[in-house]
């Protein structure tokens, strides 16, 4: 399996992985920030989740920097 060039290692620090409920994740984004990611069940087996390259390949890209600002409506917060 391959990953794309441009797209950084995905590092899993925290897993829990669930089948029936929702699966929560905890990936480092460059030396300052961790994103927190949760998965509602269904989209993707537990055996890809729980398998950190597999997960690399199938999430879609993690935003870098600071995040915590988010849309509420139709201004920033």
């Amino acid at each position: 399996m391959t990953t794309k060039p441009d797209r950084p290692v995905l590092e899993l620090l925290q897993a829990e992985a669930c089948d029936d409920d929702q699966s929560f994740f905890h990936i480092p984004v460059g030396n300052r920030y961790v994103k927190y990611l949760s998965i509602n069940p269904g989209p993707y087996t537990l055996e890809d989740m729980c398998f950190g390259t597999v997960l690399a390949s199938i999430l879609p890209d993690v935003p870098h920097g600071n995040q915590k600002r988010r849309l509420s409506g139709s201004s920033l917060l």
